[in-house]
């Protein structure tokens, strides 16, 4: 039987569809602006706190982002993906029982925060605070109780309740380290704002809900829960490992100081990474699911999707290779400029990441989680490279190498799994493709050029302009993207 898109508002006209596929990309623009608002927020939160305690005490800092990365990616279930794409997705035992596994979930993450707090603590030399990481493990207890209405209702394209979310946990961030710094000046600002961050999220959840918040459970809710979820958690382990996996040898085998300035170039390239990938995730995700059994519809929307992702990646390597040097040294100082050696390459690698999500978001929407987790096994295959690099003495660069190398490596098997499986024509992507490519190696390319040809931290002329007319011409390639309006109106 064929699945209905959702409807739009007006007769069932050209013109009532016209008016849809405004309304959908309008709120798609609108869910950009809240994500770009809330990484903006975050940006800010981050510069703040780097300018405040100098490139050692913001590596120390740095390490309570990384073991709360790891214990959230580490238990993450993808409980809320289910909700938008499951069709009983709107059932209110569904629902409850979800928010019941969610709190199992943040019980175990907190306990297990507790017990890593000690020895992580002394493999980052750190061991004096091991009491502060424990404390942190009141975070993903309280985003334990987080509702999950706001994912009921994106599955009608309604995205308040996440707007709301995803706005007030960064603003409760940036207030709190606008405060704590007049008179905290180490590593417990960071502390401080991770749990207001996570608290506000929680409050804007409930505040923003239309069902009441309420436990329920179903056991082959729950059964079908865990189906789904299981290979996510896996994932979720590998995710840790390639997003925060570089960061962590870094602070374990380095140093916190060049963790420091190596987490400014990670922080200021990841920022507009996450912002387009949940952007894509949001807007595509219930598109997808609802046209899976719609073959030529499903392929429209799967190219849209990649394009989506290249058209990011991109405009990020293009805009970093031009703008970043300026950027990290007129924000953060220059007492980070020891960043610039691996700026470009992690920027690489986080354009990159875009396809791969793309990718990962096309796979969820088929029911297909084992292709995210094999994805990720092969970008984990590179950390034991990143590790003896760091061993070796070879340094933070070479890590961040080390790093692009195994996010393209990945978006190709990612790729080259998604068409066998799919029996997809990968021909509509190429040209997408070669754009992201040709972006970066140029940035890789004339980076090394620029590093050896001149004592400036800025970038020659006539590389910038490679660049971006590489940047300008790419979306003329993305034909299916700029059709967008008849995607949906189909």
């Amino acid at each position: 039987m064929r699945h209905q898109p959702i409807p739009a508002e007006g007769p069932d006209t050209a013109a009532g569809r016209r008016d849809g596929s405004m309304n959908v990309l309008g709120k798609g623009a609108v869910l950009f602006a809240s994500h770009g608002t809330a990484a903006v927020l975050s940006f800010l939160r981050n510069v703040l706190v780097a300018r405040a305690l100098g490139v050692e005490e913001f590596g120390v800092a740095s390490t309570f982002a990384v073991i709360f990365a790891f214990v959230e990616t580490a238990t993450d279930t993808g409980l809320e993906k289910m909700i938008v794409r499951d069709p009983s997705g709107d059932d209110e035992d569904f629902v409850g029982t979800m928010h019941a596994i969610f709190l199992v979930r943040g019980l175990i993450s907190s306990t297990l925060m507790v017990l890593l707090a000690g020895p992580y603590a002394h493999y980052m030399g750190l061991g004096e605070i091991s009491w502060a990481y424990q404390i942190l493990a009141l975070a993903p207890l309280t985003k334990g109780f987080v509702h999950f209405d706001m994912y009921r209702m994106q599955r009608r394209m309604i995205f308040r309740g996440l707007i709301s979310a995803t706005i007030a946990a960064p603003l409760a961030g940036i207030v709190i380290v606008l405060i704590g710094t007049q008179f905290i000046t180490d590593f417990r600002i960071v502390l401080y704002a991770l749990l207001g961050f996570q608290a506000s999220f929680v409050l804007a959840s409930h505040l923003t809900a239309e069902r009441p918040f309420r436990y329920r459970w179903n056991w082959e809710v729950a059964r079908r829960g865990l189906r789904f979820g299981l290979p996510l958690f896996l994932n979720g382990l590998l995710l840790f490992a390639i997003l925060q996996g570089d960061r962590l040898i870094i602070g374990g085998e380095i140093g916190t100081d060049v963790l420091g300035w190596f987490s400014v170039a990670w922080l200021l390239s990841s920022t507009p990474t996450f912002v387009m990938i949940n952007t894509i995730r949001s807007v595509f995700l219930p598109k997808l699911s609802e046209r899976v059994a719609e073959r030529g519809l499903r392929e429209r929307t799967v190219t849209a999707t990649i394009e989506a992702g290249c058209f990011g990646a991109t405009s990020l390597i293009a805009g970093f290779y031009v703008l970043g040097p300026l950027v990290l040294l007129s924000v953060y100082g220059h007492q980070y400029a020891a960043a610039l050696t691996v700026l470009q390459p992690i920027a690489a690698a986080f354009g990159v990441r875009m396809i791969v999500a793309s990718i990962a978001t096309i796979s969820l929407a088929g029911d297909d989680t084992p292709t995210p987790l094999l994805i990720g096994v092969t970008r984990a295959l590179f950390l034991p490279l990143a590790y003896l690099a760091a061993i070796g003495g070879l340094g933070a660069p070479a890590l961040a190498w080390i790093a692009f190398s195994g996010e393209f490596c990945s978006a190709v098997f990612g790729a080259v799994r998604l068409i066998r499986k799919r029996n997809l024509n990968p021909r509509p992507w190429l040209p997408a493709l070669g754009f992201t490519l040709g972006a970066a190696a140029c940035a890789l390319s004339f980076d090394s050029f620029a590093i050896e040809g001149s004592q400036s931290p800025y970038p020659p002329l006539w590389t910038c302009a490679v660049l971006i007319a590489i940047a300008v011409a790419a979306p003329f390639q993305m034909r299916t993207l700029r059709g967008a309006l008849g995607l949906v109106r189909q």
